[in-house]
């Protein structure tokens, strides 16, 4: 995500600064100014008190720290009661709950115990979930059988978890919108998500679903961002219901990689727009580029890193936009990029960009 609002404040003329503890981030191919180390109160004050704004898209930072941050001056763009609401699964289940906002059932998990007494109350399957987003979308398994919680409760052993009771929907669907400072907003087409193995693997836009539904889906979708009163990029994940009902399942804060169809399928990328809104700049188009868009996952399965990727095939593939994002060091399940691929209709834009992944990826021993 830093990589991207890199390259979109080097579009508009920007320097870009980055602060990150990881020596070998990604996102300093892109930035200006490079500093890492320990997110520390006073070095972090000393870093970013110059600058115009400061965006998060690291949402785990802890709330003690952002709000001396904020006390200092430091502008951070959405507001840290945001950020920190929006972080935790559960602290956001909770505030959507109480606001008044349908949601799924759900349960907070302290013990392998409260897994079991949840599917007892809800009824296999449910769905265990990591309180806090992985931004490869390794966080959810469902739980179908009692057999399944203690191979699940091990994989995640240290990890803060809740539990959702599934929805008898009809698809998952992804908004993602941009709220500026003076209120306006921007809202992207409505998209469909499809899963592989508990994993996003594709979206495509627009989302296989009636005007009916499109119009609820736009329709809650800017209620709930208009009720946080936030400034920039936020994506919402719908659950679409029969008579053409969705139901909010989570919001994001900031860009996110649901919304990276728009790099290429729309006019303004949901990255310069977070921007935009956040510098006080006017929003851009958000017109779809094409009548479909399908990103695609570059999931390794193998932990070949990108160096395993098979670029020069991938690329032979014509209509095919693949982003790489340069990971050396992998592990199997990581995300190394995305395909967006454009055309007429969703399926054949989508097949597409299957076919550029076949294409990339190593082939798996047999």
């Amino acid at each position: 995500m830093a990589r991207y609002l890199g390259m979109a404040a080097a579009q508009l003329g920007f320097s870009f600064i980055l602060y990150t503890p990881d020596a070998d981030d990604i996102a300093a191919a892109t930035a200006a100014e490079v500093i890492t180390g320990p997110y520390n109160e006073d070095a972090l004050k000393q870093a970013l008190s110059a600058c115009d704004a400061v965006t998060i898209t690291d949402p785990r930072l802890p709330a003690t720290l952002l709000e001396a941050l904020s006390v200092a001056g430091v502008n951070i763009v959405p507001n840290i009661q945001t950020i920190s609401m929006l972080a935790d699964r559960l602290t956001q289940r909770r505030h959507w709950q109480q606001a008044g906002y349908e949601i799924a059932r759900f349960n907070r998990i302290s013990v392998g115990s409260d897994v079991l007494e949840s599917a007892q109350e809800f009824g296999f399957p449910i769905i265990l979930k990591k309180r806090y987003p992985d931004r490869d979308f390794r966080d959810r398994v469902w739980i179908r059988r009692a057999g399944d919680i203690e191979p699940a409760l091990a994989r995640w052993q240290d990890e803060p978890l809740l539990v959702d009771a599934p929805i008898s929907g009809v698809r998952e669907l992804a908004l993602t919108l941009v709220r500026a400072a003076d209120g306006s907003m921007m809202t992207y087409p409505v998209a469909q998500v499809t899963r592989q193995h508990d994993q996003v693997f594709s979206v495509v836009c627009p989302a296989n679903i009636d005007e009916a539904t499109a119009y609820r889906a736009v329709e809650l979708g800017r209620e709930v961002v208009e009720h946080l009163q936030g400034v920039g990029a936020f994506t919402l994940s719908m659950i679409e219901l029969p008579m053409n009902e969705v139901m909010l399942a989570e919001v994001f804060v900031g860009p996110h990689p649901l919304g990276d169809y728009t790099l290429e399928g729309v006019i303004t990328s949901q990255y310069e727009n977070h921007l935009r809104a956040i510098l006080g700049l006017p929003l851009g188009d958000v017109y779809q580029i094409s009548p479909a868009v399908a990103m695609v996952m570059i999931v390794d399965a193998q932990a070949v890193g990108t160096l395993g990727l098979h670029l020069s095939s991938g690329l032979a593939t014509g209509g095919a936009h693949i982003h790489v994002y340069g990971y050396d060091q992998s592990y199997p399940g990581r995300i190394l990029g995305h395909i967006t691929t454009l055309g007429y209709d969703a399926d054949a834009a989508e097949k597409v960009g299957r076919l550029a992944l076949s294409y990339l990826l190593p082939e798996e021993p047999a």
